[in-house]
């Protein structure tokens, strides 16, 4: 039973988020308009908002506006997969209490990802109008 016990308990850690909602860290370099890197080099993806990539219009307006937030301080809470695709980590992002996310849709930079229907899902709609 102990063996059972002591594996149970070592998968909740091993699933445990790497970045949670207590975990404060800084904006090393913004890629584009929903991506940035922090310190420590791990890549984040603002999660439940799509900005436009490169060539696509918008992509310069919604990666200059994000650069504004390199090397402050970034609070990362997690909803969901811990991880895209292609490994970076999909996390809520907030600025001085302030959502990345709420703040690139009422500034019309990014649109609510298609797949997202998460815990913010209606304040995205409404900051989206």
């Amino acid at each position: 039973m102990f063996p059972l016990l002591m594996l149970v308990s070592s998968c909740a850690v091993y699933f445990e988020p790497e970045f949670n909602l207590t975990d404060e860290v800084a904006i090393y370099q913004v890629v584009d308009g929903d991506t940035f890197v922090i310190s420590g080099g791990e890549y984040v993806r603002i999660l439940g908002v799509d900005a436009p990539e490169k060539g696509e219009e918008g992509y310069h307006e919604a990666t200059d506006f994000l650069r504004q937030f390199e090397g402050k301080a970034v609070t990362l809470e997690s909803e969901g997969a811990d991880r895209d695709g292609y490994g970076r980590l999909l996390r809520h992002a907030y600025v001085d209490s302030q959502s990345l996310a709420v703040t690139l849709l009422q500034e019309s930079l990014a649109d609510i990802y298609e797949d997202y229907n998460g815990t913010y899902y209606e304040e995205f709609l409404a900051a989206s109008r």
